[in-house]
């Protein structure tokens, strides 16, 4: 019988650094004799952060394998491997379309289990949705431990320290959980912040009950690959049980499930096939993207879903389109609001690694020779998807027909 699967739930708010710490573990610390999977929640239904670390392993040579999921069905699809060595790959397996604390479930274990009897990891990682509580995930993983197929260890917590003096994030309840959960508590973006933000996560992070194993501060995701051997805690509990808030705390956490509220009254899911007819309302957000054609040239995939709140809307564009850079980063600047912007995009012959976030665009050269493709996460999308469609789709200049 196999050894149980060492695994570490890696979660933070939105923005924290998350996809940022795998990449760094995944080119820096992993033992190049072994294969590490690497589950992936996405909020939106555009994979984004599969992309980036794919990326990451294209860049190192190693073979990857990626489920997608579609959850009407139930099923998964596996595409073909890299041409790295099977020895050395790391597996990437995605839940699209909401977070693991709403979707729990067949879902869920259905990838746990894959991901386990497929890629034999000698680690597995779980990155939960920014909005995600991950005491229920650790809940669900427990009960893998009890089998004797997983070993749960550390749960590490990424945070930006900027976000303590903004209500809307350090009041959310998905905020409070991750930070009460963490056996290790980080730091992170240590270069971005100044004396007072320092000095407001020291005093709000050793205020936390029970006290963390570790409280530690780093930039650009650099956590010590030590980190994850930690012991995990057994004691500890997320703080969003009904009663333990009062109603004003709960920020995004008031629809119609009456006390998690990932979900809007006023909307439902839609998906837009393309720009021509995005209007036309769908069953599923979920299985959308398997059921859709595929985009054309100016007529972008649009998966749009304002069932959960916040809101998030992706765009899948034709694998010719090719965007202006400078045009590209005009509209992205007009959406530094939003709550995330990412994507990977084909500029010429370049192609980008996109994240906009309030301190302003970064564009990074990436392996990735996919199609573009970019998400929007927004509670408050004052420009309305049909305006950041056409700043998108004016960005692009011409259209590679090869």
């Amino acid at each position: 019988m196999a050894p149980p699967v060492p695994t570490n739930v890696i979660t933070g708010f939105l923005n924290a650094g998350k996809t940022t710490a795998i990449r760094h573990l995944l080119a820096r610390h992993r033992p190049p004799a072994e294969r590490w999977a690497v589950l992936i929640n996405e909020f939106g239904d555009v994979s984004i952060d599969a992309a980036m670390l794919s990326d990451q392993l294209h860049d190192k040579g190693q073979g990857t394998t990626q489920y997608g999921q579609d959850t009407n069905a139930g099923s998964y699809s596996e595409s073909a491997p890299g041409s790295g060595d099977e020895q050395e790959a790391v597996t990437i397996a995605e839940l699209p379309g909401g977070c693991l604390c709403c979707t729990l479930g067949i879902p869920f274990r259905t990838a746990i289990t894959r991901l386990l009897r497929d890629s034999k990891p000698a680690r597995l990682i779980i990155e939960p949705t920014g909005f995600g509580h991950p005491a229920k995930i650790i809940d669900q993983l427990r009960n893998f431990e009890q089998q004797g197929a997983i070993e749960l260890r550390a749960t590490i917590t990424l945070v930006d320290p900027r976000r303590l003096k903004e209500p809307k994030a350090a009041q959310h309840s998905a905020f409070i959980d991750q930070a009460q959960i963490a056996d290790i508590l980080i730091c992170n973006k240590s270069d971005l912040i100044g004396n007072d933000d320092r000095a407001r996560f020291e005093h709000w992070s050793r205020s936390l009950y029970p006290p963390k194993q570790i409280i530690a501060e780093t930039e650009q995701g650099r956590i010590s690959a030590n980190w994850l051997d930690c012991p995990t805690g057994r004691t500890r509990a997320a703080l969003s049980s009904p009663g333990l808030y009062n109603k004003g705390v709960e920020i995004g956490h008031k629809g119609v499930t009456g006390h998690h509220g990932h979900y809007r009254d006023d909307g439902e899911s839609r998906i837009a096939k393309s720009s021509a007819d995005h209007g036309e309302q769908q069953p599923s957000a979920a299985d959308s993207q398997a059921q859709a054609p595929d985009p054309q040239p100016g007529q972008p995939l649009r998966l749009q879903n304002d069932s959960y709140y916040p809101a998030s809307c992706g765009w899948i564009f034709h694998r010719g389109d090719i965007f202006d850079r400078q045009l590209l980063t005009q509209a992205l600047e007009q959406l530094r609001d939003c709550d995330r912007v990412k994507g990977v995009i084909r500029t010429g012959n370049d192609w980008l690694q996109v994240n906009t976030s309030p301190d302003g665009t970064d564009l990074k050269a990436t392996a990735w020779r996919g199609e573009s493709r970019l998400e929007v996460i927004a509670d408050d999308y004052k420009l309305g998807w049909d305006k950041i469609e056409q700043l998108l789709l004016q960005a692009i200049t011409q259209t590679d027909q090869s």
